[in-house]
């Protein structure tokens, strides 16, 4: 996961927060149902394939691709809080041309934004369309079709949206800022247990909090307040720095094998056990080589129950 996508999980906690959400603009675009759906259900609205981003409307809606449209489509636009985005340099599309600028830096006279990757879920913060019969298909298909309970989405019924004219994709060569990582779902679940398994009092929930912010330094600090340094890796996190210690590169190992190999049923503890210790050679070298050979030959004796677990000043 990298750092933009960890900014999103944050939801605004970064210093930009403040005026973004008080931003006079909105960005929009219309979709079909069918990618609402999906974007509800996994949490990011991703790019139509095989654009790397997409073209949002300021102060209107951007109009749905031909392509991506069906005979039974329910066409849906969508408000975006930029509030709720990060401040990435974008594509906009001003006086007739695409210029690279800041996303608070559109103006009102600007007409569309190239949002470079998927946006996420939580940023929609407008849904209408044009019926109320399309307001019932489009609760009863998201309930049928996709499990989803739409009765907390409130949907406005707009017979006239502001729709910006067709405008191209730029021309120029855009790299995706925002991808959605293959194991969000591990992603997310990790996340999940954290916020259940975490004592909600300071400093631990302080400690959480800076882990999904933008302020790696403060995390740093927070972990080590609580004798804890591991934790400014969290596994939500791009590592972006080498472990320091023992145990920041046993939990590294820990981490990066549980999320390769914990699909297999048949795994034993103690094959597990040998392929942590052997991946956290690979993170250091021989710089712990004993205290991994120690950890590894005390755990295998857990294992075989042959000594018991010693928390040593805990």
């Amino acid at each position: 996961m990298n750092e933009a996508q960890t900014d999103l999980l944050a939801e605004g906690s970064a210093d930009h927060s403040n005026t973004a959400n008080a931003h006079p603009l909105r960005l929009g675009l219309v979709v079909e149902h069918r990618r609402l759906f999906r974007a509800l259900g996994a949490g990011w609205l991703g790019p139509l394939a095989p654009d790397v981003g997409q073209v949002v409307g300021v102060g209107s809606v951007a109009r749905m691709p031909v392509q991506a449209a069906s005979g039974h489509a329910i066409a849906v636009r969508l408000g975006l809080n930029i509030g709720k985005l990060p401040d990435l340099e974008v594509a906009i599309f001003r006086k007739g041309e695409w210029a690279f600028g800041r996303l608070l830096d559109i103006r009102a006279t600007d007409d569309a934004v190239y949002w470079p990757g998927a946006i996420p879920a939580f940023a929609i913060s407008s849904v209408s369309v044009s019926s109320t019969e399309e307001k019932h298909r489009l609760a009863g298909m998201a309930r049928v079709a996709s499990n989803l309970d739409l009765s907390d989405l409130p949907i406005n019924i707009a017979q006239v949206e502001n729709e910006c004219p067709p405008i191209p994709r730029p021309r120029f060569e855009t790299e995706s800022e925002l991808t959605i990582p293959p194991n969000q779902d591990a992603i997310f679940g990790a996340l999940t247990m954290a916020v259940w398994g975490v004592p909600h009092v300071d400093p631990w929930m302080d400690v959480l909090q800076a882990s999904v912010a933008t302020d790696t330094a403060a995390l740093a600090r927070a972990a080590a307040a609580l004798d804890v340094p591991w934790w400014r890796f969290p596994p939500w996190r791009q590592r972006r720095k080498a472990p320091r210690s023992l145990a920041e590169c046993l939990w590294l190992a820990t981490v990066d094998v549980f999320q390769k190999d914990c699909n297999d049923r048949q795994l034993r503890p103690r094959d597990l056990s040998d392929r942590i210790a052997e991946h956290a050679r690979q993170l250091v070298g021989k710089e712990f080589e004993e205290g991994i050979g120690a950890w590894q030959e005390s755990t295998t004796r857990l294992l075989r129950t042959e000594a018991t677990v010693q928390p040593n000043a805990w």
